[in-house]
């Protein structure tokens, strides 16, 4: 029988406060032992604490709980973690956790984690550094985690998760390994060292992305992507001294589509650059669709970019490599490589002026259009990629030479490269000739096309000095000073031209015209007009018009074999100008030189000419050519 003495009770209550010390902490803040944290609220190391029992030191089962090591470590040879969590809002930071080699020795193990922490932690020589499992929206910052098994691990569909400021060094097989995990952010990362990859990503593990990334001096392969990874965005990655065991490459794409690697370098492999890689027969076998952009690779001892499958069912399709420089490639049977570099065009006018709104072309060697693009404000088009060779199956196909059209207003230029020869082309410039601004100065009211209206003002200005009157500057076609004969004849070289304009980037004039490219039925291209061969210049031989009882009798001769457009113009600057197009085949022929006689007789009665007003009259004549020609102008009384 136990007799309950003063001493007895002192005894038991001091045996329940060691054992409560070890197993849990309730109240408690300061830690310096190994305990179950059952109860939110913030904990403080206040010594390293060696685990000798056989069970995870820090166990945190309580949510809301924020763990400081305080600097201090966290050690054992046993096969437990250092701290484990099952809780969410969980927060650890300042430790130093060495938990010993052992098979499941973790230095951090988050199981079905969200929504916490791990901040500013070293964890060296273990199993896992950190592994979370089937825990998601955590933050990993400042982490450390070498010489262990695996640096890092995320799996069990481990999503949502950000990486920052990671060095993951020396491990035996990966510095950081996503498996089943998607949605994850890596930024600022380092994994060199490690004896199979630095960073690898598997099984199903998509739509992550890893910004920054070193990743040199690693065993097989720098970067692993394998078992259907897709859609992943790597940007800015460095893989220096890779595959040193002499088996893989740098980066490795396995049976994984839709990737993107934007920008970086690759430097020194003992096999391959990159290496993509496929074998079977389902789809998810296959890499395709993988995008690498803005990364230069240099000193491969074997193969700077290979495209490896089975020769069977497999295969790796349209995988484009763009502004991607390496000294040479190898693409299998069923293998498709794509080659491309950057180009932008700069569209301006002979005058030096910037040309905005302009529509820029591109036509491969086969005159098939590639790509329909507009300058900007600037004067400049986007950047865009143009293809240089199709490697499919060890087959190349070029596409050089490209043709580049620039049109604004019915004119046009246009230049031609190779992009073998010429890669990366960022200041391709285009210009756009403006002898024909204002139509060679034919346009002398600047109304945007060449008339009648113009030689008015030619015949009233004539032998006008421009250094005298200003007023008379328009006329001067040619910029001689004077407004003279050979203005007149730049009017009439000119005349029945539209689309006259100031510069080529101002001004309105007729719409470009657009076709349906054969290619690409949403697709439009801006052609130049066509134009009929006719070295002939028509001639208009005699204007005699005549006017009695208000009845205009315009009779009229001409020479040309390939009329095409007769129009009868009259009136005065009170009534203004009309124009009347004539029917050609009312013309009698004579003989088989394109001679021709017409008369044409019109009603002038209530147009509102009164007595012996005058009135003005002439004819143009075009050709299906386009070549004009004015007959002399002729003034009537009306009576």
């Amino acid at each position: 029988m136990i007799s309950f003495n003063k001493g007895n009770i002192l005894f038991f209550i001091g045996i329940l406060f060691v054992v409560s010390s070890i197993f849990f902490v309730s109240a408690l803040t300061t830690i310096s032992n190994c305990v179950e944290i059952n109860e939110s609220g913030t904990y403080t190391m206040n010594q390293s604490i060696n685990q000798s029992e056989n069970f995870d030191c820090i166990k945190i089962i309580a949510a809301n709980v924020t763990l400081d090591c305080n600097g201090y470590n966290i050690t054992s040879n046993l096969a437990v973690s250092g701290v484990f969590s099952n809780q969410t809002n969980t927060t650890v930071k300042n430790c130093y956790v060495d938990m010993g080699p052992g098979l499941w020795n973790y230095g951090i193990e988050f199981v079905s984690v969200n929504n916490s922490n791990i901040i500013n932690t070293t964890l060296n020589n273990q199993y896992r550094g950190i592994d979370l499992y089937s825990s998601s929206n955590n933050t990993l910052t400042n982490i450390t985690s070498n010489s262990n098994s695996v640096g890092i691990y995320l799996s069990a569909i481990s999503n949502n998760n950000t990486l920052i400021n990671i060095t993951s060094n020396s491990n035996i097989q990966s510095g950081i390994r996503l498996f089943l995990s998607s949605n994850n952010t890596l930024i600022n990362v380092t994994t060199n060292s490690n004896s199979w990859y630095g960073t690898y990503l598997s099984a199903i593990s998509n739509n992550n992305t890893l910004i920054n990334i070193t990743s040199n001096s690693n065993g097989f392969s720098g970067i692993r992507l394998f078992s259907s990874s897709n859609n992943n965005i790597f940007s800015n990655t460095n893989v220096w001294n890779c595959s040193t065991m002499g088996a893989f490459s740098c980066i490795y794409v396995a049976e994984s589509d839709y990737n993107i690697f934007d920008g970086g370098f690759i430097n020194k492999s003992d096999k391959y650059g990159i290496q993509m890689f496929s074998s079977g027969s389902l789809s998810n076998d296959n890499a395709d669709h993988n995008i690498f952009r803005n990364i230069n690779i240099t000193n491969i001892i074997n193969t700077s970019v290979f495209l490896d499958d089975d020769g069977t069912n497999s295969e790796n399709l349209n995988n484009t490599f763009l502004n991607v420089s390496y000294n040479n490639e190898s693409v299998d049977s069923k293998s498709e490589l794509i080659r491309q570099w950057y180009y932008q065009v700069y569209v301006n006018d002979s005058s030096g002026n910037l040309v905005g709104n302009a529509s820029v072309v591109f036509y491969d060697k086969n005159n098939i259009l590639i790509l329909n693009v507009t300058t900007n404000a600037s004067g400049w088009t986007d950047i865009i990629n143009l293809t240089d060779y199709i490697n499919l199956g060890g087959t190349k196909t070029y596409y050089s030479n490209y043709t580049v059209y620039a049109y604004k207003n019915n004119y046009s230029g246009s230049v031609s490269f190779n992009t073998t020869l010429e890669k990366n082309k960022l200041n391709i410039t285009i210009t756009i000739p403006i002898s024909n601004v204002w139509c060679a100065g034919a346009d002398m009211n600047r109304d945007g096309k060449v008339d009648t209206a113009d030689y008015i003002i030619w015949r009233k200005l004539q032998n006008c000095v421009v250094s005298s009157s200003s007023l008379c500057s328009n006329a001067d076609a040619n910029r001689d000073g004077t407004v003279n004969q050979a203005d007149y004849d730049l009017w009439k070289a000119n005349f029945g031209k539209t689309g006259c304009v100031g510069s080529i980037g101002t001004g309105g004039g007729n719409e470009n015209t657009t076709v349906n490219s054969s290619n690409d039925t949403n697709t439009t291209t801006i052609i130049p007009p066509v134009v009929v061969e006719d070295n002939d210049q028509p001639t208009i031989i005699k204007n005699n018009p005549s006017i009695k009882s208000g009845i205009g009798r315009f009779e009229v001769w001409f020479k040309e074999k390939n009329p095409d457009k007769f129009v009868l113009k009259y009136g005065n600057q009170n009534k203004g100008y009309k124009s009347v197009e004539l029917n050609i085949n009312e013309c009698r022929r004579r003989g088989n030189l394109g001679r021709r006689d017409c008369v044409f007789n019109i009603d002038l009665t209530g147009e509102g000419y009164s007595n012996k007003e005058k009135i003005y009259t002439w004819f143009e004549l075009t050709d299906a050519a386009g070549n004009s020609a004015v007959s002399k102008i002729k003034e009537l009384r009306f009576g």
